[in-house]
């Protein structure tokens, strides 16, 4: 659940920079009383949310927002919709406990993130007040805050990773393959892959915390390394022969049990003198990706489950 308490982390930074004194002291009074707060910007252009004017400063909403990360159990989701007549993107917290918002779960189909409950969430209907506004408009796309918020959620990733990298050691001790080579060297890989990701995470951590970086040109340079760390940390999560039962979980197609073995046996078989007579079995086995279940008609490798031993 770290990407839903990040970004409850997010919206209570983002209402005690931006908020009035009064806003602040009743959505921290919210918090304590176990009440979740998120972030929700992610849209549809063509289905927006949209603020339409009422009587004494009070706003009707129309339009949806997509990826609303907890929906369904924050009470104080933080919001951004476009104000009339072209005045730009409006904060507003919606008291979610009292208005919920129409939610489409089918929207969410994930691999492995079904927890965060990222529904789409329709607020057509639901009404807002003066109270519920957060800062001045425009005042979320602030930097460095905005783009810096990389930091934190790529936090979360390599926890994630880490996470992963834990129960893919646990897997292979409790099959006996630690001693593997095949093995130890993808925990090798994995491991270097994750102290990247600490290095990125660190100097992140530092560069957000320079005395400087709220000047416009620490501000430039914080998103400059936010924008580096992002591709950086995705590639430090995305190893390959990801753990076969985290996988299996998930509903992910996972890669062929001993898939290193049988790539040995393929590149034996290489190396061997051509006027070797060739096996039916490597053909079809050549051409194939080597994931489970086989796509190819006929292939061994077909009936092999994620828990068989290896061959």
């Amino acid at each position: 659940m770290g990407r839903v308490f990040e970004g409850h982390t997010n919206a209570l930074l983002l209402i005690q920079q931006l908020a009035t004194a009064a806003q602040v002291a009743g959505y921290a009074a919210d918090a304590r009383a176990g009440r979740l707060f998120g972030v929700w910007n992610t849209e549809n252009p063509a289905d927006g949310v949209h603020l339409k004017d009422l009587p004494n400063g009070r706003y009707r909403l129309r339009g949806a927002k997509t990826f609303a990360s907890g929906a369904g159990q924050l009470a104080r989701p933080l919001i951004t919709g476009a104000l009339p007549h072209g005045q730009g993107w409006q904060l507003f917290v919606l008291p979610a406990d009292a208005q919920p918002p129409a939610l489409d779960r089918s929207f969410w189909q994930p691999i492995g993130m079904r927890a965060t409950a990222s529904f789409r969430a329709d607020l057509t209907g639901l009404k807002i007040g003066p109270e519920d506004l957060i800062g001045p408009p425009n005042a979320y796309y602030q930097q460095p805050a905005f783009s810096g918020g990389a930091i934190r959620f790529a936090a979360v990733q390599l926890g994630g990773a880490e996470a992963a990298f834990d129960e893919t050691r646990d897997f292979l001790r409790s099959l006996g393959r630690t001693d593997d080579p095949y093995q130890r060297q993808r925990l090798g890989e994995m491991a270097i892959m994750l102290e990247s990701g600490r290095q990125w995470l660190r100097g992140g951590a530092e560069n957000a915390a320079r005395p400087s970086a709220a000047t416009p040109e620490g501000a430039e340079a914080t998103v400059a390394y936010a924008n580096m760390m992002k591709p950086s940390a995705w590639r430090c999560c995305a190893w390959p022969g990801s753990p076969r039962r985290l996988c299996w979980r998930a509903t992910a197609p996972c890669r062929t049990p001993a898939g290193c073995y049988f790539r040995h046996r393929r590149g034996r078989r290489c190396g061997r003198p051509s006027s070797a007579t060739p096996s039916p079995f490597w053909g079809p086995m050549q051409r194939s990706r080597c994931c489970w279940p086989c796509p190819m008609a006929g292939c061994p490798t077909a009936q092999i489950s994620p828990d068989s031993p290896k061959p």
